[in-house]
């Protein structure tokens, strides 16, 4: 078990190079949520379990599965990928697990981050470039990953 647990801590960056890359049909696929929000903080704590974990607490403003508009909340490993405060991004988290853990989908690939041009267009950008094909203004990619839900 303490082994588990150790791997399960591992930072997502020590991962990176060892990542099955995934296309965007299977980051949809394998989600059990997929929005896109800001970021209103984290909090690192001992869950209810003693496990080392990340609250992550942001404002939904696009739902597009299996979840709501508005504020929400999550628990994951300490360590997965996050967000900063203020940050706007669009995640595909898995189902939740029997304990309560979610991430972003391919450790990293199910979070994509919303950047606002000079013109006030907002775009989705991914620091996969296997990802980047695939994306473009916000509004347009919502809508083909509601599409071909």
């Amino acid at each position: 078990m303490i082994r588990i647990l150790l791997i399960l801590l591992v930072p997502a960056t020590l991962w990176g190079g060892s990542v099955l890359p995934l296309r965007l049909d299977d980051l949809s696929r394998l989600s059990g949520k997929i929005f896109a929000g800001s970021c209103l903080g984290t909090v690192r704590e001992l869950d209810e379990n003693r496990i080392p974990s990340l609250y992550l607490r942001v404002r939904v403003t696009d739902a597009v599965r299996g979840i709501e508009t508005g504020p929400a909340l999550w628990k994951q490993y300490d360590g997965s990928p996050a967000c900063r405060e203020g940050e706007s991004l669009v995640w595909f988290l898995y189902p939740e697990s029997a304990i309560g853990f979610t991430s972003p989908v391919g450790l990293g690939q199910g979070r994509f981050f919303i950047e606002t041009d000079a013109e006030g267009r907002r775009w989705v950008v991914s620091p996969f470039p296997h990802l980047n094909e695939d994306l473009g203004p916000l509004e347009s990619f919502l809508e083909s990953i509601r599409r071909d839900r």
